[in-house]
């Protein structure tokens, strides 16, 4: 028990640590996001409610206007959720703790933590809830699911994984899971579908959805309606993916639903390849699976040294690939 609290202490002062530094770190780099002119206009020019956000960024930025403490003030509480949400999520479901931080820092944490902060706050929230599916808390696992709407419309899709079971997989039909999505993309969410279905959703999300879809059939050169069914960072999660699949015979329960997550997010990224922001905004939910899955496969492997040499050697590859080559910040 002693050693137990001792662990516990020393996580919880790494996770006050890591909560400084990526707060000071996502301030200094939140004014090149691109979408960092569209999270302060309304506090810049005292702009009212407007459903193209949602309700939570109204309750941060007129507690943020309460205390006069501009945008820092504003990034300050979404990285704060951001980072705390997922640390926790760590702490409670991570074999290695520090890969897992690794992973999170170099992946993910530039993107939800500066960018897309509304549904990186949504995605931690999503993160806590799975002990609510392990242990059937319907009414726990639903009302987070409702707390993460509230930050991102797109998390609406949350209320469906509840029903997936932790107890075992189907492996032949997780194999086939993102090739269905695909054969979907080509037969069934074409754009005149997924319109007719808008009209079955609640209003702010019926304005999201068709907003979207009115834009790429206007303007479907811009960079938001293109897509890259096959790029690096999807060949690395399926290469992750079927690895479990083909080669690891047993997982725990956290496992199996982190790898059915991910089995889940490949699929939405094909089914709504017709309408790319929907693919991108669904499979986040999802790949962050990755956080928990390179610490699992990494403690299956004898030789931990090279290992871990090889995992961090790819992980900084993606990084470099995703934040580099493909630089999502604006410089100039």
């Amino acid at each position: 028990m002693y050693v137990s609290k001792v662990h516990i202490k020393k996580l919880t002062i790494w996770n006050f640590f890591f909560i400084v530094i990526l707060i000071i770190v996502g301030l200094l780099c939140a004014p090149y996001s691109p979408d960092f002119i569209n999270y302060i206009n309304p506090l810049v020019n005292n702009i009212g409610y407007d459903s193209k956000f949602e309700i939570s960024y109204w309750l941060i930025l007129y507690t943020d206007k309460l205390f006069n403490a501009g945008w820092l003030g504003l990034y300050i509480i979404y990285i704060f959720l951001i980072v705390y949400t997922f640390l926790k999520a760590i702490t409670k479901y991570s074999k290695n703790y520090i890969l897992s931080i690794i992973v999170f820092i170099l992946i993910f944490f530039p993107n939800l933590g500066i960018i897309q902060i509304r549904q990186g706050v949504a995605i931690g929230i999503f993160l806590l809830s799975i002990e609510d599916i392990i242990n059937k808390n319907m009414k726990k696992y639903f009302f987070k699911s409702l707390i993460a709407v509230f930050f991102h419309y797109s998390a609406i899709i949350l209320f469906l994984f509840y029903f997936i079971s932790p107890k075992n997989i189907n492996r032949i039909f997780y194999i086939l899971l993102p090739f269905i999505g695909l054969l979907l993309s080509m037969l069934i969410f074409n754009l005149y579908n997924l319109e007719l279905l808008t009209k079955f959703l609640p209003s702010d999300l019926k304005y999201k959805a068709l907003f979207y879809i009115t834009f790429i059939k206007t303007d479907s050169n811009s960079s938001i309606n293109q897509i890259n069914l096959i790029n690096t960072t999807i060949l690395y999660l399926m290469f992750i993916y079927y690895y479990f699949l083909f080669f690891i015979k047993f997982f725990d329960q956290n496992i199996i639903l982190f790898l059915k997550f991910l089995g889940f997010g490949l699929f939405f990224w094909f089914a709504f390849s017709n309408i790319p922001v929907f693919s991108f905004r669904f499979i986040q939910y999802f790949d962050v699976s990755l956080i928990f899955l390179i610490p699992y496969l990494y403690k299956l492997f004898k030789n931990k040294l090279i290992a871990g040499q090889i995992l961090i050697i790819s992980l900084i590859f993606l990084f470099i690939d995703i934040y580099i080559v493909h630089c999502p910040f604006i410089l100039n």
